[in-house]
């Protein structure tokens, strides 16, 4: 067989398992989220920030960069949060509280991403898990979890 190779930031990328599209490309919207109140408190959020937050629907939206590496942005309303990165290589991305945070995120399979985030007051773990068209994001902060669900937008 004959096999199409190149190069992408130090990581050897052919038409086997190491190229293979994620089920997270595309863009979600949310559905549902479970405790996300009590996961902005242990994160030191406002009360204003809360509500906000409570008062809207987010999407992600995931995408591959020419690099090879995978990029998301966050949507809240008007504002966006944005990072690219490489599986398993820390970067530093804004948090949800304006500050920023260390975060690595590892894929697991092509439908599960493994994710450690570091703030200054604040370490959340969690996963992501994407069965058919909804995307299952259950994290934990500070010992307090929160699951929320998206929906695949066509």
């Amino acid at each position: 067989k004959q096999w199409y190779q190149r190069r992408v930031r130090g990581i050897h990328c052919g038409l086997r398992e190491d190229c293979k599209m994620s089920a997270f490309i595309g863009t979600w919207e949310e559905v549902e989220t479970t405790n996300v109140d009590a996961c902005l408190k242990a994160v030191d959020a406002s009360d204003e920030l809360i509500d906000l937050i409570k008062g809207q629907k987010s999407k992600i939206e995931y995408r591959f960069e020419p690099d090879g590496r995978m990029s998301y942005a966050y949507i809240l309303g008007p504002s966006k949060h944005e990072a690219t990165f490489a599986y398993g290589e820390e970067f530093v991305c804004p948090s949800m509280t304006g500050g920023t945070c260390k975060t690595t995120i590892t894929k697991i399979s092509d439908n599960e991403l493994h994710c450690v985030e570091n703030g200054a007051k604040f370490t959340c773990t969690g996963t992501m898990k994407v069965e058919g068209d909804k995307l299952t994001s259950a994290f934990e902060v500070n010992g307090v979890k929160s699951v929320a669900t998206f929906k695949r937008q066509a």
